[in-house]
């Protein structure tokens, strides 16, 4: 099946269950631009980890991440696709320092 069919159908699961998805659809199209309207079994796993991002913004990376294993959990459960591109294990980032706030003294 299509990548764009999926997406859609996707969404409108979503929508479905009175969920707001307008992020999620947001990110999705970024993703069919990215990968183009092909076979959702012919995504690449490196094309997938290109978009999503890699250890400079940890933050988006996990987001998409995310976004993108629910997706394809729901593709798969449904046979629309046959596996995951992604990764299903976490990447290991550097730790955030820790910030310490301290009000500005009088």
């Amino acid at each position: 099946m299509k990548l764009r069919k999926v997406i859609d159908s996707y969404i409108a699961y979503k929508r479905s269950l009175g969920m707001r998805v307008r992020y999620d659809e947001r990110v999705l199209g970024f993703f069919h631009n990215d990968m183009g309207d092909i076979d959702i079994d012919c995504v690449d796993p490196q094309a997938v980890l290109a978009f999503t991002g890699d250890a400079t913004r940890p933050g988006r990376w996990r987001t998409y991440h995310n976004l993108l294993a629910r997706f394809y959990r729901y593709a798969v459960e449904r046979g629309y696709a046959h596996g995951r591109p992604c990764h299903r294990e976490r990447r290991d980032f550097p730790p955030r320092p820790h910030r310490t706030f301290t009000p500005p003294m009088r």
